[in-house]
């Protein structure tokens, strides 16, 4: 069931989404179709040594050209690419066959 859209239900800093019928990165942490919360203020790459494991490790929804990304995501030493990684059970590839990674950003 999904939720009204009343904000009385909502703060203007959460809104829903709902993770894409083919998206598989998630897996099988959240399923295709899930509904979930987002908290629109938190805005950076959280680091390694803020999360402990994957159930408190950050999901970040990202907007680009081609859509919506949902996903955990990591930056490189220097902060310049952001790269989004599908869970670690997940079926969906971290590249694309010939070690060229996908959903990687500058």
């Amino acid at each position: 069931m999904l939720l009204q859209s009343d904000r009385k239900i909502l703060t203007p800093d959460f809104h829903r989404g709902i993770i894409g019928k083919y998206d598989r990165t998630m897996e099988p942490n959240d399923s295709r179709g899930s509904i979930v919360l987002i908290d629109s203020q938190k805005r950076a790459i959280a680091s390694r040594k803020d999360w402990t494991n994957e159930f408190n490790r950050p999901i970040y929804f990202l907007f680009t050209r081609n859509g919506y990304f949902c996903g955990f995501c990591e930056l490189d030493k220097k902060a310049e690419w952001l790269t989004l990684v599908p869970h670690m059970l997940s079926p969906e590839p971290n590249d694309d066959g010939d070690g060229n990674i996908d959903g990687k950003w500058r």
